[in-house]
């Protein structure tokens, strides 16, 4: 009879250390799964940051043309009104 619980004993050790084992390859599992979820994470945000730096960089230079054409139609604009006021000064200091 002690024989049979001695055994008994001895296979419920066994099945306990077998689980003690499983569940640590568990945690250990666990903590590479989720230290792959947050790298996974953190590069996905560091993509999404590089995606909109490239938009905001190609959005520039598609207007920086645009821009550069504006600035040169404003100078002449400023420059014609310029002369225009000369020219109609000097009507004036003739008529005078």
């Amino acid at each position: 009879m002690s024989c049979d619980k001695d055994l008994e004993i001895a296979q419920l050790k066994a099945a306990l250390g077998a689980s003690d084992e499983k569940i640590r390859v568990l945690r250990e599992e666990n903590r590479r799964l989720r230290a792959k979820v947050e790298l996974d994470r953190k590069n996905r945000e560091f993509a999404e940051r590089q995606e909109r730096v490239a938009n905001e960089e190609r959005r520039r230079r598609a207007t920086l043309p645009a821009l550069n054409l504006a600035r040169r139609i404003a100078t002449d604009v400023y420059a014609a009104q310029q002369e225009a006021s000369d020219n109609e000064k000097e009507n004036e200091m003739e008529h005078k």
